[in-house]
């Protein structure tokens, strides 16, 4: 049930909460946000972080550095890697200038390296790489809709970036199974 499912997302959560910056909402919350009730929202409130109704730009500022990120939940449903690139890329256009592009949706896994042109005010112009990011899912395949439909299976496990002092970000994308 719904009610058991928030309870059970509070659980999980009870460990790691402190490590998110921010909550967004997917697709599957726009399911039960019927009655004008907002789930994540409301989730977002009791594990006291800040809830963004579609995305999110916030800058990290650590050691010197301002890491700026974008972050959306993602959309379409491509099918194909190259399909998948194209959707998580469809905001570049009006995304300048980003240090990271993270967004979801597609239960695939994707770190690209993309090339950009900042400016300091000053007239200086700087070139910086800038990562787009689509992370994995952490979701079953058996007995869920995704199967039902045959949709083909996600990939599971965790997109990752490390910040590092000097300005540098480093990518990983950790699989996730059994190893029979």
């Amino acid at each position: 049930s719904p009610n058991n499912q928030m309870v059970v997302y509070l659980e999980m959560m009870a460990t790691v909460w402190h490590k998110d910056l921010f909550k967004l909402p997917g697709n599957h919350e726009d399911r039960t946000n019927i009655v004008g009730v907002d789930v994540g929202y409301w989730l977002a409130a009791m594990l006291d972080l800040d809830y963004f109704p579609d995305c999110c730009f916030c800058i990290i500022k650590w050691r010197g550095n301002n890491f700026r990120i974008f972050a959306h939940h993602g959309t379409g449903a491509a099918q194909t890697k190259g399909g998948q690139v194209m959707a998580a890329r469809k905001m570049l256009p009006f995304m300048k200038t980003f240090d990271i592009y993270w967004t979801g949706h597609l239960h695939t896994s994707n770190a690209e390296v993309i090339s950009q042109t900042d400016f300091d005010g000053d007239s200086l112009t700087y070139e910086r790489n800038g990562l787009v990011i689509i992370s994995p899912s952490y979701m079953h395949y058996w007995g869920t809709y995704q199967a039902k439909k045959l949709y083909p299976p996600g990939v599971r496990g965790l997109a990752v970036v490390e910040l590092q002092e000097d300005g540098r970000m480093d990518t990983n994308l950790h699989a996730r199974g059994k190893r029979l």
